[in-house]
Formats: structure tokens, C-alpha cells, sequence
């Protein structure tokens, strides 16, 4: 009963993080001039949110379904997670891009948030 009222906390709390990430602090980053400080502050906590969701997923989340699938269903959740991935990559880059009318010349997209 416990071990299961704490998977239930860990999977609110990552929809919770996917939430903040996708309503919160993407659309204010995308409002902001990527010129200014405050963009470079909203990229860095967008990209520690980030890290830190994958590091719990990785380090909570995975041993949980290695318990619970079975070889075939991790694969193909492995795959689901792969194509999703690069859809958000995808994503995240096309937006970038569309910001780069307005960065200075010397940046690239991907150097903003580095």
C-alpha cells in the first residue's frame, strides 16, 4: 500500500513538472527577447527543469517499469520514448529557429541555451 501511494506522489509530481515546463516556462520563454538577460535566466531554468525530470525519471521512474514490464513492452516503450524525443527536439528547434530573426548574429539557436 505504501509503495504504491509513492509511485502515485512520483507520477503527479512528473505531470506536474511536464506541466510547468510546457505552460509555464516555455511560453514565457518564447515571449521574451532573446537578446536580453532574462531570456538567457528563463533558457537556464527551462534546461535545469529539464535535467531534473530526467534524472528523476531515470533514477525513479525506469527501475519501477523494469520491475513491472516485460523485455518486450520496455523495448517498446524504449521506442515510444526514442520517437517522442526526437519529436520534441524536433520541436524545440523549429522554435528556436523561428527565434533567430531577432538574435544577434553571432548566436545560433542552440547557443542561446547552452
Amino acid at each position: 500500500e505504501a509503495g504504491k501511494k509513492d509511485e502515485q506522489e512520483m507520477f503527479f509530481e512528473a505531470t506536474e513538472e511536464h506541466r510547468a515546463a510546457g505552460q509555464l516556462v516555455l511560453p514565457d520563454l518564447l515571449k521574451t527577447d532573446v537578446t536580453s538577460d532574462q531570456f538567457t535566466g528563463r533558457a537556464k531554468v527551462l534546461k535545469e527543469l529539464i535535467e531534473h525530470h530526467a534524472g528523476e525519471e531515470e533514477k525513479e521512474m525506469f527501475p519501477i517499469a523494469r520491475k513491472l514490464m516485460d523485455k518486450a513492452q520496455l523495448q517498446q516503450l524504449g521506442e515510444l520514448m526514442m520517437e517522442r524525443k526526437q519529436e520534441l527536439m524536433s520541436g524545440g528547434l523549429q522554435m528556436l529557429e523561428q527565434l533567430k530573426p531577432t538574435m544577434p548574429s553571432a548566436q545560433s539557436p542552440t547557443q542561446v541555451l547552452q
